[in-house]
């Protein structure tokens, strides 16, 4: 038989637990060598402390934590993509010893994790802190304007902050003036020219589909989702 009594205390536990999750999340901000998890009301939920030399020299943070599924990951000045849940304890820490500066990371619909580099790759992680895949930023050589790969430690290739479309597909410019098109799988769909070396600012993926990207001297553009411009 039917208990609605029951089913009604029942939902509301529910409702508490998920409500007390997004509580010990609140508003998730990062500076000077820490992860500070603010309440509504302003209190701090709790703090995790990642590098104790940025908290003591003050040194800002130039990079933003995503959060997804009742998780927080989020990337230090160099070397490491983090992981910690909505109490603030760490679950794992993915170690990238390219002695580069990391993106803002961000998180597709199936979960993976993607952060990209100073110098030319970007790096797509599970969940489970497991290497799903890596893709290097090609670079034109200007004898026969053919693409090489960029092994070269002195060719930096900054990515510009990543953005992720619904169906997957990973947006980023490039520090050579590229904005770049890669499936879910880390395949290269397409890239185009639209700046000048250094100019690029983040992609924005619009409701339709199509990216806009802005440079650092005024100039906008609109390309579609094939990579042609508007």
């Amino acid at each position: 038989m039917f208990n609605k009594r029951m089913f009604m205390i029942m939902l509301m536990l529910v409702f508490m637990s998920v409500s007390n999750v997004m509580a010990e999340v609140g508003d998730i901000v990062q500076d000077g060598g820490a992860i500070y998890s603010v309440a509504r009301d302003g209190e701090l939920n709790w703090s995790y402390t990642y590098s104790k030399y940025n908290q003591a020299k003050k040194i800002a943070a130039d990079t933003t934590p995503a959060v997804a599924d009742e998780m927080i990951y989020f990337t230090d000045n160099k070397y490491f993509l983090y992981a910690i849940d909505a109490t603030g304890d760490l679950k794992w820490q993915f170690a990238i010893f390219k002695n580069a500066k990391l993106t803002s990371p961000v998180v597709a619909s199936d979960g993976t994790i993607l952060v990209g580099t100073s110098t030319g790759t970007l790096y797509a992680v599970e969940a489970d802190s497991q290497l799903k895949w890596e893709f290097e930023v090609p670079v034109e050589d200007n004898n026969d304007r053919s693409l090489i790969l960029a092994d070269d430690e002195d060719e930096k290739l900054a990515l510009t902050d990543l953005a992720v479309a619904e169906d997957g597909t990973v947006y980023f410019g490039v520090e050579n003036g590229f904005l770049y098109a890669l499936n879910s799988d880390g395949e290269e769909k397409w890239s185009i020219k639209l700046a000048g070396s250094g100019e690029l600012k983040a992609p924005v993926v619009a409701e339709d589909g199509t990216i806009s990207i802005s440079t650092t001297t005024g100039k906008s553009y609109v390309v579609t989702a094939r990579g042609k411009l508007q």
